[in-house]
């Protein structure tokens, strides 16, 4: 690291990444149990009683979706071009690599869970 300034921006994009990674896996098991939950109490393939279970649970979860996707995508975006500004310094190299992999795999992960059944319902 050259200076204060490049410390600090390399650890807050860190903090930022492990507060959205904590959010994101507390997001991911929530998520998974209101499945779990739609899969035993609910009639998967009537889409009024799937979206209006527990208190439009599945609809807040839907868009909550949409915010970790984007999040997700901003993340990656932020940490890439602080990356290329630097010149692939190797720790924003790296920080942008694992952000990557780590964003990418929440994605792919809240869309499955939020795809079953809650987008099925939705799109039958």
């Amino acid at each position: 690291m050259n200076s204060d300034e490049e410390l600090v921006s390399f650890w807050s994009k860190v903090i930022f990444e492990l507060g959205f990674m904590g959010f994101s896996f507390s997001y991911l098991i929530h998520l998974n149990e209101l499945n779990r939950s739609l899969r035993v109490n609910v009639n998967v393939s009537n889409i009024f009683e799937v979206v209006t279970y527990n208190g439009s649970q599945p609809a807040r979860y839907s868009i909550l979706a949409l915010f970790v996707i984007m999040i997700a995508v901003i993340l990656v975006i932020w940490y890439y071009n602080t990356a290329k500004s630097f010149r692939f310094h190797p720790f924003f190299l790296l920080l942008t690599i694992v952000t990557f992999i780590v964003n990418t795999l929440i994605t792919v992960w809240v869309w499955n869970l939020i795809s079953q059944p809650i987008l099925r319902a939705v799109m039958l």
